[in-house]
Parts: C-alpha cells; sequence; structure tokens
C-alpha cells in the first residue's frame, strides 16, 4: 500500500504542485505572490513535494525495521 501511494505522488507531482500553487494564490492573494517569483515558488513547492515523500518512505521503512525486530525477540 505505501508504495502504491509513493508511486501515485511521484507520478502526479507535476499536477499537485500545479494545484497547490493554484490554492495558495486563491488563498495569499496579496500576501505571499507578489513577495515571490514564480520559479522560486514552484521551486518551493516541488522541494515540499519531496520533502512528503521522503518522510513518507522513511517512515514505512522504520515501521519495517521495527516490525522485524520485534519479530526476531518473539521468535527467540
Amino acid at each position: 500500500m505505501n508504495d502504491q501511494i509513493i508511486q501515485y505522488l511521484q507520478s502526479e507531482k507535476e499536477n499537485i504542485v500545479q494545484e497547490w500553487r493554484e490554492l495558495l494564490k486563491q488563498q495569499a492573494k496579496d500576501r505571499i505572490v507578489p513577495v515571490l517569483s514564480d520559479q522560486v515558488f514552484m521551486s518551493t513547492s516541488h522541494e515540499f513535494i519531496d520533502l512528503i515523500l521522503s518522510n513518507y518512505q522513511n517512515s514505512g521503512e522504520k515501521y519495517a525495521e521495527k516490525v522485524e525486530r520485534n519479530a526476531k525477540t518473539i521468535s527467540t
């Protein structure tokens, strides 16, 4: 299941960033949009999605490690 979510997020990354950008523009209006260039905004948005993916992947790996450790403890 985790792999499917990660694959989906990776394949839809551009769409997610575009939707995120539009939502922020609607919400932020005069506060953020004039200050940031489109390039900085897009770069930051991509980094944010990458951070989410990295965190999600690492948490899955940590969970798998905990399961393995517990399984070894139980079996010995």
